[in-house]
């Protein structure tokens, strides 16, 4: 959304072949829990077309670029903060890495500031920043629906919020919180907000695990809560949020 905001659609591809028909070099991102970015990375390599990967996560970074134990990595790796930094170069001693500015963060960053309802006091929402951790039960002993089952008894009895905000992953299904909305109704319900500057910039207060979208609220200026603690996550944002029993005591 951000780039069609930002740029004219004639500029936008339908497809891999397309792309690979009318360029010579690609940037990309990384998905851990898609194929997507993988198969674009795979595609210009075969083509010997160069392609950059910007990494803008800080987690599973080599898992990024392995599917069914077959490894592809990008030409270059371009990193938006210091953490990532570190944590690239650590993982990948053979390809150039940079360190450069965020302009997908910057941009949501300076739109959610820009939004009237930013400081509004009319604001009595929470936002749970959702990731679709459930596809991936082998892997966490937590996901998004337990962790919402969770928080919203604490919130609820702290009054601070009026209701809570869901905002499924892009991958989600969003059936699967339906349970969550009738158990807790009204306090929960999922939002219909396409843009992510929009939905941060109405809430009070941000809620999430390990959402890269919490870094963004942080940035914002927003009050972002984790809803794990450090040592039950699988992973840790290397950001200082608050937790829970900071906004209850």
């Amino acid at each position: 959304e951000i780039l069609k905001r930002r740029f004219h659609e004639d500029l936008f591809l339908n497809n891999i072949n397309e792309a690979l028909s009318l360029t010579e070099e690609c940037i990309v991102g990384s998905g851990w829990q898609t194929d997507f970015e993988w198969s674009i990375i795979s595609e210009f390599k075969r083509n010997k077309k160069k392609v950059t990967t910007f990494l803008d996560h800080w987690c599973n970074y080599k898992d990024r670029f392995i599917r069914n134990n077959i490894e592809c990595y990008p030409d270059e790796i371009l990193v938006g903060d210091k953490y990532a930094l570190d944590i690239a170069s650590n993982c990948f001693e053979n390809i150039p890495i940079k360190l450069v500015q965020n302009p997908y963060f910057n941009e949501l960053v300076e739109s959610i500031k820009s939004l009237p309802l930013y400081n509004s006091d009319l604001n009595d929402s929470g936002l749970f920043l959702s990731e679709n951790l459930s596809d991936n039960s082998y892997f966490y002993e937590y996901n998004e629906l337990t962790i919402i089952d969770k928080i919203a008894p604490i919130l609820i009895n702290s009054n601070f919020i009026k209701r809570l905000i869901i905002r499924p992953h892009p991958s989600d299904n969003v059936l699967k919180y339906q349970d969550l909305i009738v158990k807790w109704k009204p306090f929960i319900s999922i939002s219909n907000e396409s843009l992510l500057d929009i939905d941060i910039a109405k809430a009070s207060y941000i809620f999430g695990c390990h959402s890269t979208a919490m870094v963004i609220a942080l940035m914002a200026k927003k009050k972002v809560f984790k809803c794990i603690s450090d040592e039950d996550a699988i992973f840790n944002l290397p950001y200082n949020f608050n937790h829970l029993d900071d906004l209850v005591t």
